[in-house]
């Protein structure tokens, strides 16, 4: 049952990569009180990068069907996380760019919102490393080696590298 519901997972991927289209342009710059923050892919865009992936690691690191969804599962609650998380930053930038340029704010508006988005932050890499462990505690030592490896070459080839490229901020994902 797993093997269909798996050979369905990956047909599906694979009839959206094939009628898919080329993504629109960036969005003009915003005004320059607002942060330039890239802006989310949609849904469905989202669900055929995790598919995307979760094939790759399946074909690269010969991952059975059970390994294979649970990476799957892995994904999607990683995405949920980061689509929340990005959103919650975006809101705290604004907040402090309007601190900034409010001439009443004192000192300590400012070390408050310094405080919080670190906290976010600090949120956010926690994230980051519980996901890679959440990732390891499936894989075997050897497919850990090739996770490690598959995810440096699969990030420089699709987000860039450089002051052109999207990057990752700082994390793996």
């Amino acid at each position: 049952m797993k093997r269909v519901i798996l050979s369905l997972i990956f047909g599906f991927f694979i009839i959206i990569c094939a009628t898919g289209q080329v993504p629109p342009p960036p969005p003009p710059d915003g005004p320059p009180n607002t942060i330039d923050e890239e802006t989310p892919p949609p849904p469905m865009e989202r669900e055929k990068a995790r598919f995307f992936l979760a094939y790759k690691m399946k074909d690269r690191l010969n991952l059975t069907e059970s390994q294979t969804l649970k990476i799957l599962e892995i994904l999607k609650e990683n995405d949920d996380f980061r689509i929340s998380h990005r959103e919650k930053m975006q809101n705290l930038r604004n907040k402090a760019y309007n601190v900034l340029q409010n001439p009443k704010s004192k000192d300590e508006d400012f070390e408050k919102i310094l405080m919080e988005l670190k906290k976010l932050k600090d949120e956010g890499d926690e994230k980051m490393e519980e996901f890679e462990r959440k990732i390891y505690s499936v894989l075997t030592p050897k497919q850990k080696l090739e996770w490690f490896l598959l995810k440096r070459e699969f990030f420089k080839t699709f987000q860039g590298e450089g002051p052109k490229g999207r990057g990752h901020r700082g994390h793996q994902f």
